[in-house]
């Protein structure tokens, strides 16, 4: 038992001098350094007042830390490591977010994501249109094969919507075909969940407007 040396240890584990803890304490500088080097004890008294500066229990102060509490140290550093590591990746996952969905704050086009399909009877060929974020692929498929002759991406935006019906225009952008500026017209029918597309004359396939369904 070396009460001297656990006070002295505790007192520079809380960055205290003797001065300041001889204040805290109510006795002289002399008094701490005769306890620190053992010439004397503090009375019971002092011991209560020193557990209470130093927030531990009076066994601390008599034994020393034990190696169970070292031990429960560990495992309250070791469980609020975990914790700040959850919380980080939490705050983490939700700046992806809404990264991911900075563009698509709009709630109808959060219902237009998706992909959608238009297949006239008695043809050979199909439209796929699929949507995502703020940006459009639309494919073109004759005799079930991709064309990419007939193959176009873009970027949506809106520019009317009445009730449940909501206008955008399609900015189509793809330097692998010789377009000036080209855009499509989409209306999406949030009640039939389907969606009216107008394609300008050059793009248009022989058919200028059609409505795709979802896939």
């Amino acid at each position: 038992m070396n009460i001297g040396n656990n006070i002295k240890k505790l007192r520079n584990a809380n960055h205290y001098s003797q001065e300041e803890l001889a204040q805290k304490c109510n006795v002289s500088r002399q008094t701490i350094s005769r306890w620190e080097s053992n010439e004397v004890l503090p009375d019971t008294n002092n011991l209560i007042i020193l557990a209470k500066l130093f927030n531990v229990t009076l066994d601390e102060i008599v034994f020393g830390v034990t190696e169970q509490k070292k031990s429960e140290n560990k495992s309250i550093i070791g469980k609020a490591c975990i914790m700040i590591l959850l919380a980080a990746s939490l705050v983490l996952n939700i700046i992806l977010f809404v990264q991911r969905h900075e563009g698509t704050n709009d709630p109808s086009l959060n219902l237009l994501q998706g992909e959608y399909i238009y297949q006239p009877e008695d043809q050979n060929y199909h439209f796929i249109l699929n949507v995502h974020d703020n940006n459009i692929d639309f494919d073109v498929y004759l005799h079930d094969r991709w064309s990419e002759a007939w193959s176009w991406k873009g970027s949506i935006d809106k520019k009317l919507n009445i009730q449940d019906l909501y206008v955008y225009e399609v900015e189509l952008k793809d330097d692998s075909h010789s377009m000036d500026n080209a855009t499509i017209t989409m209306t999406y029918d949030a009640d039939k969940d389907e969606i009216k597309c107008s394609f300008p004359e050059q793009l248009s396939l022989g058919i200028r407007v059609f409505t795709m369904i979802r896939k």
